[in-house]
């Protein structure tokens, strides 16, 4: 029986004021009660064209390193159609890459590591894309390397940025505000400030991955500040949970992101499950404004 690929699809055309009337003070008062909300439909996922490549479908995704799911795994996120993928808790069995090359993909960064620390980037062959791993802007046992890359879209050069903060936990907290605060300052109007691995100064800027904080706490606003827009936001909106404490309990909390630069558009965002993991993987449309 063919298996199906189900996405929860987030249109930018909601009744959002009706929310914000039906929740006085929600978002002033509770910072987590957001995730209590996602305003989506769950619909079938629907790929762009191959020939508008003007459009770029980017997704990061947590494959969680103890992940046995490797082809089914793979074999989901083909449906996709994805152009980029950062996948994260890469350890070198937990996804099959030999799958996705099949279908043309490249491999553009293939850094295993046992544990959390592992990186791959997956693409398609016509971004030729370039990229290297970068140590940590921070210091110490819990700091995780940071992956960087670039390509050139309609003729404008863009640098992604791979991030993996390290968890909140007791020991790590300062870790995860200083990595983001960090990350933030590389970043100014949505363009680098200076080369970062492969990564190149003026550069237009897209952030992808698990950042291991909740969009409410203080330290994400530095991303908007620095003139990167969340592909997920809506009005004072955050959408779309992204990981589970439990795999029999839904997605509750968002801690997944894609940052896009505002010469992008966003035509539409998606969330999807990968099996085995504890986190959704994420994807936005991104079309660079005329």
């Amino acid at each position: 029986m063919q298996q199906k690929l189900y996405f929860y699809y987030f249109q930018r055309l909601k009744p959002i004021s009706v929310y914000e009337k039906s929740n006085p003070g929600c978002f002033s008062n509770n910072h987590f009660c957001g995730h209590l909300f996602a305003f989506a439909e769950q619909a079938r996922f629907t790929a762009p064209s191959p020939q508008i490549e003007s459009i770029l479908r980017i997704g990061t995704l947590n494959l969680n390193y103890q992940n046995t799911n490797a082809e089914k795994i793979s074999r989901l996120l083909l449906e996709t159609n994805f152009d980029l993928l950062v996948v994260l808790e890469w350890q070198g069995k937990n996804l099959d890459l030999n799958i996705l090359k099949s279908a043309r993909y490249t491999v553009f960064l293939n850094e295993p590591r046992m544990g959390t620390h592992g990186v791959c980037i997956v693409g398609k062959n016509r971004l030729n894309l370039k990229a290297s791993l970068i140590p940590s802007p921070v210091q110490g046992s819990c700091a995780i390397p940071v992956a960087t890359a670039r390509f050139t879209i309609n003729d404008r050069h863009v640098s992604i940025l791979g991030i993996h903060a390290p968890p909140p936990v007791p020991k790590c907290k300062k870790t995860t505000i200083a990595t983001l605060q960090k990350i933030c300052f590389w970043i100014d109007q949505g363009v680098l400030k200076r080369n970062i691995g492969v990564a190149v100064a003026e550069d237009a800027v897209i952030i992808a991955g698990d950042l291991n904080m909740h969009p409410f706490h203080p330290v994400m606003a530095c991303f908007e500040k620095s003139g990167l827009q969340d592909v997920f936001r809506e009005g004072f909106l955050r959408l779309m949970p992204t990981w589970t404490p439990g795999f029999l309990v839904p997605a509750m909390v968002r801690i997944d992101y894609i940052f896009s630069s505002s010469v992008f558009d966003v035509s539409a965002s998606y969330s999807f499950s990968a099996p085995g993991s504890d986190h959704r993987g994420i994807m936005a449309d991104l079309k660079i404004k005329d």
